[in-house]
């Protein structure tokens, strides 16, 4: 059977975002066209970002004709106009919608310009992916997370991307070991629930997290909690008790194991020669 040139989009239920979030993922989808392909015509509501996968696809803006190259960035704001022109190569690419009241903004200070092509590197599907699953989700949470994942990548735009010999799992492992020196102190935080947030396999995050820092996401964690525990014992203003919760340990009896083994000494010992 002959391949066939494929437009797709996802929207959400609601034109109008959360006023709890900034960028306000609409929509996303993707394209992969053949020559002689034509783009639909209409006029643009919300910002449009493509970023370029392979080949090129041509458009018209506001009557000129503009071109994706793969590894580029674009941005079409609101009030232009689409239309089509033929495509005269094959060529595929990723696009999103904002309208959350800062988008405008926050692309500004990205410095991605309207209409202005921008290097940005291979484009990361697998975020573009996650975008997919959480405008699927109709619920806040999906509206929040979309939001999040929707600027995770226009960081990478803004940035120039995964160039420079950087790969999107390099990438995704840096993202886990933010994500647990943002939530350490959460004592429900457990690698499980990091691969869920990352929309990861745990035993995917697990190899690329020991490839890329070194150690497991579990040994970082515990290092992050204990790291704090050492801060607040030596201030000397909490309990132990409270030292532990306050660390990310739900149970101070396990906090006092886990500091004697890796110290030494129990935590009202170390407190006194801190």
């Amino acid at each position: 059977m002959a391949r066939e040139s494929v437009w797709t989009g996802l929207w959400r239920p609601t034109g109008t975002p959360s006023k709890r979030v900034a960028l306000g993922a609409r929509s996303v989808g993707r394209a992969d066209i053949l020559p002689g392909w034509f783009h639909g015509t209409g006029l643009i509501q919300w910002h449009n970002i493509y970023w370029g996968q392979r080949g090129e696809v041509a458009l018209a803006v506001n009557g000129k004709t503009d071109v994706i190259h793969a590894d580029e960035v674009v941005v079409h704001p609101p009030g232009s106009s689409i239309s089509g022109v033929e495509n005269r190569v094959a060529g595929a690419y990723r696009w999103f919608t904002l309208n959350g009241k800062l988008a405008g903004n926050i692309l500004k200070a990205l410095e991605l310009k309207p209409l202005c092509h921008r290097r940005a590197g291979r484009c990361p599907v697998e975020l573009f992916d996650r975008l997919e699953t959480e405008i699927r989700d109709i619920t806040d949470t999906g509206e929040y997370r979309a939001d999040a994942t929707a600027y995770a990548i226009l960081s990478l735009a803004a940035s120039g991307g995964l160039d420079g010999g950087e790969d999107l799992e390099l990438s995704r492992a840096r993202e886990a070991r933010e994500y647990l020196d943002a939530n350490f102190r959460d004592s429900l935080l457990t690698v499980q629930k990091l691969a869920r947030e990352l929309g990861l396999h745990r035993s995917r995050l697990c190899r690329l997290f020991h490839q890329v820092i070194g150690i497991t996401p579990s040994e970082y964690l515990q290092r992050l909690r204990l790291r704090e525990a050492m801060t607040l014992l030596a201030e000397k203003d909490l309990t132990v008790r409270q030292v532990a919760f306050a660390c990310g340990f739900s149970d101070p009896a396990y906090f006092s194991r886990v500091v004697r083994q890796e110290m030494g000494l129990n935590p009202r010992e170390l407190r006194k020669v801190l």
